[in-house]
């Protein structure tokens, strides 16, 4: 899904760079989405992650996604 959202962000901006804001409009409205879908579960999967994990990388990952799907969310003005 992270791939997913780079691979939507980067469309967005090529679009922008095209001066086709109508077509990243539509490619943003799909990253929407799929944050969205992404606030339903990260969460607790970073919790279990954080809790659950003996490796330091691996906690600071689930923090890292933790914050940057919190960030997006607000961003996008997502509940």
């Amino acid at each position: 899904e992270l791939d997913f959202a780079a691979y939507l962000l980067s469309g967005i901006a090529d679009k922008i760079v095209e001066r086709s804001y109508e077509e990243a409009e539509k490619v943003l409205d799909d990253y929407r989405v799929l944050v969205a879908h992404m606030v339903r579960w990260v969460p607790t999967f970073c919790s279990c992650v954080e809790r659950e994990s003996r490796v330091d990388l691996y906690r600071l990952a689930a923090r890292a996604l933790r914050v940057f799907v919190s960030d997006e969310a607000s961003a996008l003005n997502i509940e």
